[in-house]
């Protein structure tokens, strides 16, 4: 398991554990979003935001807190199925992977530092998973749901919709606490 410390990129720190931004957002430190946050330390951050000593402290005490019990959870849920997708949105992604000639492909969904939010959903096409991915097979479509992701993505469903006012791949997210404007960010 990965230790946060106080020397720790807030980028980092939210690739190790994506679930650091809504700690380090409930403590007003909003850098999460930011450009600089892949050089910028977590007490760097803080202390730009105005928060002192004990406040980092404590900042890093539940970031790593939370990534204990992240780690404890995983290993009890391993073969938990996290993402729903839709009979839409697996065909969705059959036709898509046609078109681009990939077959043996599957899409793969991702949670990443970043957005208005805090988070955003990355979606690529992948030859196959990484040992602790987890694979889906909906419809003869392949989706694999990335290890550090798997706990953000429990409960939420995968849609394809094609509406005049809308197209494209939709997450409905019963866990968010917050949306963006635009839909492609949440905390």
């Amino acid at each position: 398991m990965s230790i946060i410390t106080k020397e720790t990129t807030i980028g980092e720190a939210l690739q190790i554990f994506p679930g650091s931004a809504e700690i380090m957002l409930n403590y007003g430190l909003h850098c999460i979003g930011c450009h600089v946050n892949p050089y910028e330390s977590i007490e760097g951050g803080a202390k730009g935001h105005g928060l002192d000593d004990k406040t980092v402290n404590k900042i890093i005490n539940d970031i790593n807190k939370a990534l204990e019990a992240q780690e404890t959870t995983k290993n009890v849920q391993e073969d938990i199925i996290t993402l729903k997708v839709t009979s839409t949105a697996a065909s969705k992604i059959k036709v898509l992977l046609k078109a681009e000639n990939k077959p043996d492909y599957a899409l793969k969904v991702r949670v990443v530092p970043g957005g208005c939010s805090g988070h955003s959903y990355d979606l690529a096409f992948v030859k196959s998973p990484s040992p602790k991915d987890q694979l889906i097979i909906q419809d003869g479509a392949k989706i694999i749901v990335d290890a550090n992701s798997k706990q953000m993505l429990s409960g939420v469903e995968l849609d394809f919709v094609d509406s005049l006012k809308e197209s494209g791949f939709k997450f409905k997210n019963p866990n968010a606490k917050s949306t963006c404007g635009c839909g492609e960010s949440f905390s």
